[in-house]
């Protein structure tokens, strides 16, 4: 437990030479059409964590004022919930979703999911990590899927693109039983070679 613990907490920092000149990844910042994605693999286990403005995936960062922006909300959440359907791993690796956990303060007290099977321990993290910086909300998911032959492990796949068109780029950070890396990805080129 400790040594996912720390794979996570070092993720940020093991990778901070792999984006591109001019991206640094800081709590905080809010760039609509960008997303960024962390992966950490620990044998069978993956664990993913999508942090994104709610303009990408929504459509409005505001609290949801009418019935449209509520049905917006609960669709686009119950589709974050799905991540089995937005992020597919080779097949041979038989990796199947077992827990995953959304967040936001747009969704009120009901905004933050509980993950099941969740053991991480983030000392001082309360639930809440989406934040809503001088007026931009975000929305963060946690995943964590669990891959029966994860020596099968070649490529992730990500539906997000096409089913939330108004993101543009996704910057991805990863630190594999194999190696570590950073990427970009966009609709033309959704996929990550692990």
């Amino acid at each position: 437990m400790f040594k996912r613990l720390s794979i996570c907490l070092l993720l940020p920092l093991l990778l901070g030479g792999t984006l591109h000149a001019g991206e640094h990844r800081q709590a905080g910042t809010h760039e609509h059409g960008v997303a960024r994605l962390d992966l950490a693999q620990e044998g069978a286990q993956i664990d993913l964590h999508l942090e994104s403005p709610a303009m990408n995936l929504l459509g409005y960062e505001h609290m949801p004022s009418s019935d449209a922006d509520r049905q917006v909300l609960e669709q686009t959440l119950a589709q974050l919930r799905a991540a089995d359907q937005l992020f597919r791993f080779d097949a041979q690796a038989q990796c199947r979703l077992i827990g995953a956990a959304i967040s936001t303060p747009l969704a009120g007290e009901s905004g933050t999911d509980a993950m099941p099977h969740d053991t991480r321990e983030e000392p001082g993290h309360d639930g809440d990590h989406a934040g809503d910086h001088e007026g931009h909300a975000d929305i963060d998911a946690d995943y964590r899927f669990e891959c029966a032959r994860p020596d099968e492990l070649r490529r992730l796949s990500l539906d997000l693109f096409r089913r939330f068109p108004a993101l543009q780029r996704l910057l991805v950070q990863f630190v594999t039983d194999q190696r570590q890396g950073g990427a970009e990805l966009t609709a033309t080129n959704a996929e990550l070679a692990l």
